[in-house]
Formats: C-alpha cells, structure tokens, sequence
C-alpha cells in the first residue's frame, strides 16, 4: 500500500498537466485567421479627381430676324433639333414685302425708260446741233460773199449756239437718268432680299437648344434671338478643379 499511492498520485498529475497543456492550443487554432493566396500581377491604379460643373455649347449661334416688323407665320423646328446649314427655321408674312418689291420693280422699269428718253434726247439734239452747224456755215459763206444780211448770219450764230447748249443739256440729262436707274437697282435689290429674308435661316449646321419665336408674334420686336442654335452639336464640360489637383489631370 505504501507503494502503490505515490505512483497514482504520479499518474494523476501526470493526466492533469496534459489536459492543461492541451486547451491553450486548441483555443490558439481556433483564433487563427484564414489567409487566401494568390500570384501577384501587375495593374493600373485609377487615381480620380471630383469635379463640379456643367455642359455648355462651344460654340453658341443666336439667330435673329434680318428684316424687322413681320408676323412669324411659321415656326418649322423645336428646341432639340438637328438642322443644317441653309435649313428654314421659321418663316414671316410676306404681303408687304412683296408689294415693296413690285414697287421697287415698278420704279426701276421707270427709271430704264428715263434711261432710254434721255438717249433719244440726246440723239435729236445731236441732229439740231448738226443741223444749226450746217446753217452756219452756209450763211457765213453768203455772208462772204455779199448774198445774205448780217442779220441772217446773226441768226444762224444763235441757234447753233442754242443747238449746242440743247446737246449738252441732253449729255447732263443722261447721266441724271442713269444715276437714278442705279438707285432703282439698288431699291429693287434691297427689296428682293428682304423678300428673302422672310425665310429665317440657319446661318450653321448645329442643334436648336432654344427658341423663342412665336406664332403671330412681330420679328424684331425684341432683344431675345428668335433661335439659338450649338454649331455642329458639340458641347463642352466647364468645371472647376481643385488647385492641388491639377497635377493629376
């Protein structure tokens, strides 16, 4: 018996110290985190910069009436549009203007015909003077040879003189009358256009991004363009950056 009882004293603590030496691992796997591994590669890093701001036409084209004072009877596109160069956009009354425009033919033909009276007066004081010149000479050659009076010969002088101031009257008169034909012309032209330009067109190719024409409304009545137009639809991005980031653009 005295043998016996140290040795299971022995093998009692000898089971305790392994239970104890066995739960501190049990608790350091437990608390061991999971790694995953994988092979290492080579990328871009996207480094980004914020910034505020907004969309804006490059360039801005407005389109205002040329001839001012017509009612817009025709409104042919909207806000969002894609036009071409030439393409009508809107279009005005066109009573007046082409009333003006007959006018304006009217008074160009009667200047053509001023032109043309003057040529012909010109043409017969040309014969008047030829004529008188002729009767000069004749009495100045009876007067030298005694078969005419003087007073016959002073007659003679006075009407060439008058034939040869009639002449230049005439040359005067043309130059009168071609003047005011090139002004008919020039009346006639004005009106013409104007007559053209009650059809409002793009002066571009581009997108309307406005409008603010109206049905019934006066063109030119006032400041606001009738269309405003961004040539060949390219927009822009305006923002603001941050100084210490620009660097980075």
């Amino acid at each position: 018996m005295r043998v016996l009882f140290p040795l299971l004293i022995a093998v009692g603590l000898s089971s305790a110290a392994f239970a104890e030496d066995a739960e501190p691992q049990a608790e350091i796997r437990r608390n061991i985190p999971a790694v995953s591994v994988v092979t290492a590669e080579r990328a871009e890093v996207l480094a980004r910069v914020p910034v505020s701001g907004s969309l804006i036409a490059r360039q801005q084209v407005q389109v205002f009436p040329q001839v001012s004072g017509y009612e817009i009877t025709e409104i042919l596109v909207e806000a969002g549009d894609s036009v071409e160069k030439g393409q009508v956009l809107a279009r005005l009354s066109t009573d007046t203007l082409s009333a003006q425009l007959e006018q304006a033919q009217a008074e160009y033909a009667r200047a053509e015909a001023g032109v043309g009276q003057a040529r012909s007066t010109i043409d017969s004081a040309q014969a008047s003077l030829t004529q008188a010149t002729t009767a000069l000479e004749r009495a100045q050659r009876l007067r030298q040879g005694g078969t005419t009076s003087q007073a016959t010969l002073d007659q003679a002088v006075a009407d060439e003189a008058n034939a040869r101031a009639q002449a230049a009257s005439a040359g005067d008169g043309l130059a009168v009358a071609q003047a005011a034909l090139g002004q008919a012309q020039a009346a006639r032209r004005i009106a013409e256009l104007n007559l053209q330009r009650a059809d409002i067109i793009a002066p571009v190719g581009g997108v309307i991004s406005a409008r603010t024409a109206e049905l019934g409304a006066m063109a030119g009545s006032g400041t606001d363009p009738l269309f405003s137009l961004i040539e060949n639809g390219e927009i822009e991005f305006s923002a603001e950056v941050i100084e210490t980031a620009l660097p980075s653009l």
